[in-house]
């Protein structure tokens, strides 16, 4: 049986502590990987999702501002629905339920008042919580 001693405490050896140096390099890399197919799937959401919007697209109208001078339309006026709402439930609580709309995507519609003074509809409309905003139809007659 050795004495006491001879036995001596080894100091650690090189090899000890390259594979030491080594396992935290493999671990910084493993998560630099992770790090970057996180940075990556979130763009790859993001242009999956900002894509989408355009199949949706009505294709007719525009909107834009609108500069001075332009005649508004009468007879129809223009809503942007907040998203989870419905548009059927907005023109029923503000006397239009059976008026007929057209759905331009993104929540945003053109509803037909008919008659109706397009200044008070859209008043009247303005105050509905589950809406963004209503407004007038603007034209602007081409020169051809």
């Amino acid at each position: 049986m050795p004495s006491p001693e001879s036995v001596r405490p080894q100091a650690p050896s090189h090899d000890d502590e390259g594979q030491q140096e080594r396992s935290y390099t493999v671990l910084g890399t493993v998560l630099l990987g992770i790090l970057l197919v996180v940075v990556i799937l979130m763009f790859w959401r993001t242009c999956d999702t900002a894509g989408q919007g355009d199949e949706d697209q009505g294709g007719g109208g525009v909107i834009s501002d609108v500069s001075r001078g332009m005649d508004t339309l009468d007879g129809g006026v223009a809503i942007w629905v907040k998203p989870g709402e419905s548009v059927d439930g907005v023109l029923s609580r503000n006397g239009l339920s059976d008026a007929p709309y057209t759905d331009l995507g993104d929540g945003t519609y053109v509803v037909s008042i008919g008659e109706q003074d397009a200044s008070a509809v859209i008043e009247r409309l303005k105050d509905d919580e589950a809406l963004y905003d209503a407004g007038f139809l603007f034209f602007e007659e081409s020169e051809e």
